[in-house]
């Protein structure tokens, strides 16, 4: 039986010191005989008594230590050589001897893999394996360069003790000192030798453990633990190293990984363990999520002010770091290994510090634990989420009676160590993020499951509901601060990408109840990532009554109507959590939304008598942006709070019964201290502003109205502040600035009108103010004429050509700035001004009143220069330039006009359109080209200038091919409305033909789809192409028709079937130019006729008339 005293750990250096001693009375009593050893151990001896003078002795001795090795390079026993090296390991440590350079490296090197090809005893083996991991791990550098050679392949070098016939301890230490090389390798990157040499390792490792026979040795409980998390933190160091491997392993990785995950709780401490491939379901392939969240955010456009709305992606943040080996003495007594592997800083001398050899124990198995989760997440970064899907199956629980303790949430659960259950949330919330493309399949709809089996949707909806079960399990046993954050963040990622509205009622509700109490935690992180929860659940697609109801917000339906159940969701939970140490509440929350009659300490009874149309939410919200006496909020959970009002802002239906309290709450925060603050409240006030302008337009509500009174007074009450953080003397950031200009510019044209006149000045003139100070940022310029570039467009202003020419005077100061946020910004508001011009002419018949010439000359000049900016200044700058071109008179043209060269300006424009058709890579820079030519065409002036003829020929080819070949079908359409607009057969000049051939090729290749996604838009395309070939044919004379025959009659049955399916698919009013159009060519042969129609034109328009006639 062994003494207590045995369970104790030695201390590192005394056992360290005890193996030199060791090893020197060792090299000095057994070879007498050889001089050179002998010299070798009295200068390590002298060195490790009394150590060096100086840094020249060091490296004297090294060398002195070097070249007597080398001299006995054939001499020496292994036992012998390996001695030496441990010695001098030692003094490396303890900074006794510098390290070796390359020339020392390479003898001590060889000296070693000598002894490792001629040594066939286990004992001796162990010991030249633990010396190289010495080395290595004290020259980093080498392991580069002798990775190869070291680790060999087949069966030599260290691989060829991966085996079960090798001695276990062998095996083991072989492990080990793969693991320390790939550790070490981590840090740069591979060669294709190198990465051959991984694909062997791994495929030397995973035969170990599927393809061995059930003979194979057992490995003692001690070396079980060693082994195991060196195998794993090879394989994960592997797949970082080279991921290629991953999709042709990932089976076995992941049931190899799999297999490790309760090691230490399931009472399996010795071998074998078995694991088990883990093969795809072939039902969860799915494409991209990326594509279907690029093709959602791309239906998402602001209609007020030009802004794109900006969707804020997953705070999801992985701490979970590389852990990489540190070596520790160089070799203990000389024989088996018994090495602790260090996973962070406090864990460095954890076997010295404990006193509990139980703890012990635990916290090694649980490192292996950590080890294989390590493995399972970088198999999750590194394949692709279509592939991903296949094998949630195994990682997720499944929502059925039978249910496999191997998946990552019952880690999450039921394992004892923090860490472990830390880093299997974190691995989930990977496997979560960006999935909203494939849950979006998920349903709970049992009506229509069939009797025989399940559908793959329901199925995935039990698994989202297993989720959620655990996640709320967690959410409400779990003690640790650490993984009660990260679940909440998994529950955030998760709740972005789930379609509630597939779920039953009551779904929402059962895990909202459990987020509900942590944001009176008084943790701040837990406040914050609880608020995350709710702030991600709150602009869901489809705000559904359920989530209103269980937010205590007003249903959708009805702004001012309220949940029935809010009584219990303001009552009785909050009153079973305000005596938990954890959690904090404050009465006066109900302050915030309503003022007591009289100074009284509010009661618990209180509570319960709240108004239904308080939501405890924004109750909250706003009750953590209010500074407190008692109560110190701290800043990050008054930021999310912020972030939490935007969030319910998009629903402003749910918000606008409480907007004075809001905008009592917004006028406080950003006067706070902390500039980050003031940010996130600039920005509340930038989406309030916008959700109240759209609120108003979707509704139609009059300026009358009681609605649009109190939205004038959140206005009223919150522009002077506005105004004043602005002010170049308030000291504000201008990030802050900026955003509170923008949140100018989406105040809408029916709160504008709704403000007084003289406060619709004192906003105009205070924009133009800034627009116009010189020593304001340009940044802050730019975002105050983009301001008043959306006001240019309000019908009160546009008829005013002084504020338009002064506003496109102020754009104009800043079209050459180096910053690219200000000309994009700029050129987007050029944009505006010139749509307010051209529907200004389009009004105004008689024209009395017109853009000065100079200004116009020098709009112009500016958007053909940025024609070759950045691609997001070029598709606002051909926008500007196509309306501008449209505004040219015939004056301007003619050569008598010599003030200004009007013509060469033109000349410029049209070919910067066209190399922006051509050779843009930007499909919106095309798209908006093709655009401004469709409103140049609209100008007749420039085909009657005869000196003008030469843009033709740069012009027309670029549309016809744009027309053919662009993949983007949106492009096509735009330049086939740019053709239609060409209004007479003179117009067209000699490119008629060119123009018909190139309409007939498009209505072929719209039939061939190189991309699913323009599926959507081939209907439209060809609807336009077939206006398109009746615009030509109306536009055509009898001497064209000849010719439009012979293309036609090349592809004449597509063209056929696409014409009938077109105008069937049309409504009669727009098919009307199709259905009429062989009638009308029938009605023009007759007409011709009379005036000599020839015989070949005659039977052309009857060939064109029977082919796109309707039976």
């Amino acid at each position: 039986m062994k003494g207590k005293n045995q369970n104790k750990p030695k201390n590192t250096s005394q056992e360290t010191g005890e193996t030199m001693d060791l090893v020197l009375e060792h090299l000095l009593c057994c070879r007498q005989g050889n001089k050179d050893l002998v010299e070798i151990s009295k200068l390590i001896q002298h060195v490790d008594k009394y150590g060096c003078e100086n840094r020249s002795q060091q490296f004297r001795i090294v060398d002195e230590i070097i070249q007597l090795l080398a001299n006995d390079l054939n001499a020496l026993l292994p036992d012998e050589s390996v001695s030496v090296v441990i010695c001098m390991t030692h003094l490396w440590e303890q900074n006794k001897l510098p390290t070796l350079n390359e020339t020392q490296f390479d003898v001590v090197l060889q000296l070693l893999r000598k002894n490792l090809e001629e040594c066939q005893k286990p004992e001796t083996l162990i010991k030249i394996l633990n010396t190289l991991c010495g080395l290595f791990a004290k020259h980093p550098m080498n392991v580069d360069r002798y990775f190869i050679d070291i680790i060999g392949s087949g069966n030599n070098g260290l691989l060829q003790y991966v085996a079960w016939e090798s001695s276990i301890d062998v095996l083991v230490n072989a492990v080990r000192c793969i693991d320390i090389c790939l550790g070490i390798l981590c840090c740069s990157p591979l060669s294709q030798e190198q990465e051959q040499v991984c694909d062997d390792i791994l495929k030397k490792f995973l035969n170990l453990f599927f393809n061995a026979s059930e003979s194979r040795p057992k490995i003692d409980s001690d070396m079980l633990p060693v082994f195991a998390l060196h195998t794993l933190q090879a394989i994960q160091r592997i797949i970082s190293l080279n991921p290629e491997l991953v999709k042709q392993n990932v089976s076995e990785l992941l049931g190899f990984a799999r297999s490790y995950l309760h090691f230490g709780l399931d009472n399996i401490k010795e071998f074998p363990i078995m694991p088990q491939k883990v093969y795809m379901s072939q039902q969860a392939l799915y494409d991209s999520a990326e594509d279907f969240e690029n093709s959602m955010s791309s239906e998402k456009t602001r209609n007020c002010g030009g802004k794109t709305p900006k969707t804020r992606k997953p705070r999801l943040k992985s701490n979970t770091a590389e852990r990489n080996v540190t070596s520790g003495s160089p070799e203990r007594k000389v024989t088996l290994l018994s090495m602790d592997i260090r996973t962070s800083d406090s864990e460095a001398s954890e076997l010295e510090n404990s006193g509990n050899r139980v703890l012990f124990e635990r916290n090694r198995m649980a490192k292996i634990r950590l080890a294989s989760i390590a493995i399972i997440e970088a198999i999750v970064k590194t394949l692709e989420r279509r592939y991903v899907y296949g094998y949630w199956h195994v990682l997720f629980p499944s929502g059925t009676a039978a249910e496999s303790p191997d998946n990552l949430l019952y880690i999450a659960q039921h394992d004892p160590n923090m860490r472990c259950r830390c880093s299997a949330l974190q691995v989930c919330a990977q496997l979560l993020y960006g999935s909203k493309g494939f849950l979006c399949q998920a349903e709970i709809n049992t009506k229509r499951c069939p009797v025989t089996f399940i559908p793959f949707s329901v199925n995935l909806g039990f698994t989202v509901v297993a989720i959620y079960q655990a996640l709320s399990t967690i959410l409400t046993r779990e003690s640790s601060l650490p993984v009660l954050t990260q679940s909440l963040k998994c529950l955030a990622v998760l709740v972005q990408a789930t379609p509630f509205q597939k779920f039953d009622k009551g779904f929402v509700n059962g895990f909202v109840k459990h987020v509900k109490p942590l944001i009176y935690h008084r943790d701040a992180a837990i406040q914050v990532s609880s608020l995350m929860v709710l702030e991600f659940l709150v602009p869901s697609a489809e705000a559904t009554p359920e989530i209103a109801e269980a937010l205590g917000l007003p249903q959708p339906q009805s702004g001012r109507q309220t949940a029935k159940n809010n009584t219990h969701a303001l009552g009785e939970e909050e009153l079973d959590i305000i005596n938990d140490e954890e959690f904090v509440e404050s009465d006066a929350e109900e302050e915030v939304l309503k003022k007591p009659k009289e100074e009284k300490p509010p009661s618990a009874d209180s509570e319960k008598r709240t108004s239904n149309d308080n939501s405890w939410l924004l109750l909250r919200v706003l009750f953590n942006l209010k500074d407190h006496d008692s109560l110190i909020v701290p800043q990050s959970v008054r930021i999310e709070s912020i972030q939490v009002l935007i969030a319910m802002s998009s629903h402003f239906a749910m918000l606008k019964s409480h907007l004075p309290e809001v905008s009592a709450a917004l006028q406080h925060v950003i006067a706070n201290t902390l500039p980050e603050v003031r940010l996130y409240a600039a920005r509340c006030i930038d989406s309030c502003a916008f959700q109240i302008s759209r609120y108003v337009l979707e509704n139609g509500l009059a300026t009358s109205s009681l609605e649009t009174k109190s939205f004038g007074k959140f206005w009223t009450d919150i522009l002077p502040i506005i105004m004043q953080h602005i002010r170049r003397d308030s000291e504000e950031t201008s990030t802050v600035r900026i955003t509170l200009c923008d949140a100018l510019s989406n105040i809408g044209v029916v709160m504008f009108e709704n403000c007084s006149h003289s406060l619709q000045l004192a906003l105009l003139s205070f924009l133009s103010g800034v627009s116009s100070d010189s020593s304001e940022e340009p940044i802050l310029r730019a975002a105050a004429v983009r301001a008043l570039a959306v006001y240019v467009l309000y019908p009160s202003l546009r008829s005013d050509f002084v504020f338009v020419e002064n506003t496109a005077d102020l754009a104009l100061r800043l079209v050459t700035d180096a910053n690219l946020l200000v000309r994009i910004k700029t050129f987007w508001a050029l944009g505006n001004i010139s749509d307010a011009l051209v529907g200004k002419s389009i009004d105004s018949k008689d024209n009395q009143e017109r853009v000065s010439d100079e200004l116009l000359y020098r709009m112009i000049k500016a958007s053909t220069m940025a024609c070759s900016d950045n691609d997001k200044v070029r598709c606002n700058a051909v926008r500007t330039l196509g309306n501008l071109l449209r505004l040219l008179r015939k004056e301007h043209l003619q050569l008598e006009n010599t003030h200004l060269n009007w013509r060469e300006l033109f000349e410029r424009a049209i070919c910067k359109l066209s190399d922006c058709i051509r050779s843009s890579g930007n499909a919106k820079v095309k798209w908006n080209s093709c655009y401004a030519i469709s409103n140049v065409m609209r100008n007749p002036v420039i085909f009657t200038i005869t000196e003008l003829i030469d843009w033709q020929s740069t012009l027309y080819p670029a549309l016809c091919h744009v027309i053919v070949h662009h993949a983007n079908f949106k492009v096509r359409i735009n330049a086939t409305s740019a053709i239609t607009n060409i209004a007479e057969r003179q117009h067209f000049g000699n490119y008629f033909e060119k123009f018909w051939s190139s309409i007939l090729e498009a209505i072929e290749q719209s039939h061939n789809l190189d991309n699913f996604h323009e599926y959507n838009h081939r209907d439209n395309l060809q609807e336009q192409l077939c206006l398109a070939l009746t615009h030509l044919l109306r536009c055509s004379e009898q001497e064209d028709w000849p010719m439009l025959k012979r293309h036609l009659a090349l592809k004449v049955e597509t063209i056929r079937s696409t014409w009938k399916r077109v105008v069937l698919r049309m409504v009669p009013e727009k098919a009307a130019p199709l259905l009429s159009c062989s009638l009308v060519l029938a009605e023009r042969a007759k007409t011709k006729q009379q005036h000599n129609l020839g015989p070949e034109q005659k039977s052309a328009n009857d060939y064109l008339c029977e082919t796109l006639a309707l039976e």
